[in-house]
């Protein structure tokens, strides 16, 4: 309902000509997890959680070998690298 009001509001933003209720696309994915659970909920009594496909220990991981990999000796960068991460 939330996200059917919103866009109605950014509609008749747009058609009064004024910079209103933008549509982000953190509020676009938003629409798509609750298409999702809806779907999920009507075919089973279970539905997976949408963080459990989130990336956030992706982003992690990149970030933490890239700061590791600057700390060894640039010789031996691949092997430390991975010896200190795992």
């Amino acid at each position: 309902k939330f996200l059917q009001m919103y866009q109605k509001s950014a509609a008749g933003s747009i058609q009064l000509r004024r910079n209103r209720f933008p549509i982000k696309p953190k509020l676009h994915m938003v629409h798509h997890c609750v298409q999702r659970l809806l779907s999920e909920a009507r075919r089973s009594q279970w539905v997976v959680n949408p963080i459990a496909e989130s990336v956030q220990m992706q982003e992690d991981y990149i970030g933490r070998p890239s700061r590791l990999s600057r700390r060894v000796n640039p010789r031996a960068i691949h092997e430390r690298t991975l010896s200190r991460s795992l």
